[in-house]
């Protein structure tokens, strides 16, 4: 960098500083990469069963609008809910529990259910809020 001295007010020389700057953008634009990389993804294909199939670990709990309670659809009477969901989690110790309440139905009859199954050890209690 040039300074030059006249009688009016001293100035600097950019010449040299733009030259500096072309080169290093062409060194740059010259250093990146053209074409983009990234990671194979495998899409997930479409399977050929119509309807999926639910696992055979997990529990399916119905409350009726008419306050009855259906487990993975058998009707239970109403002094059996305990022992049967005993015996389900006796079956099934590591099981997802899907409680469905129809529309209309007072939460505490939900409670009830998501009570008695947590009671016997189901502790993966999921509410299902689409209707079945």
């Amino acid at each position: 960098m040039a300074m030059q001295l006249d009688n009016s007010r001293p100035s600097i020389n950019v010449t040299p500083l733009i030259d500096v700057l072309l080169v290093l953008l062409i060194i740059f634009l010259i250093i990146t990469p053209t074409e983009p990389v990234g990671l194979n993804a495998r899409l997930p294909q479409e399977s050929s069963d119509s309807a999926p199939r639910p696992p055979s670990n997990d529990v399916v709990i119905q409350t009726r609008k008419d306050r009855s309670v259906w487990i993975n659809q058998q009707p239970v009477a109403d002094g059996e809910l305990d022992a049967r969901l005993r015996a389900v989690a006796a079956m099934r110790p590591n099981g997802v529990v899907f409680l469905h309440g129809a529309k209309g139905l007072e939460f505490g009859d939900v409670a009830r259910v998501m009570d008695a199954a947590r009671g016997a050890g189901l502790f993966q209690v999921a509410l299902v809020t689409a209707e079945l």
